[in-house]
């Protein structure tokens, strides 16, 4: 468990933990969803371990990845890393 997932499931219920990750599921549980999360997963790649010089950027950017991949892990309805290719506007 991450230090974020440690922090966004404090030492709760299993209830409660529960709940958390139900949520999350559901949240992106459509395409809408898996879309967002496809999107951050581009923006912040959460298996991307480039090297980052600067250790306040490093830890920043880790930082990210952390709540990236936390999304992902208990949002993605597929085990695989979501398709992060460029979406493309639906129409209204």
């Amino acid at each position: 468990m991450t230090s974020f997932e440690q922090a966004y499931f404090p030492k709760m219920r299993e209830r409660e933990v529960i709940r958390r990750r139900h949520d999350l599921r559901n949240l992106f549980a459509g395409e809408l969803g898996q879309r967002v999360l496809a999107d951050l997963c581009a923006v912040c790649h959460p298996l991307d371990h480039s090297i980052i010089p600067d250790a306040l950027t490093a830890a920043h950017v880790r930082g990210r990845q952390e709540i990236i991949a936390m999304l992902w892990r208990y949002g993605s309805d597929s085990p695989g890393f979501p398709d992060t290719s460029p979406t493309q506007p639906q129409p209204e």
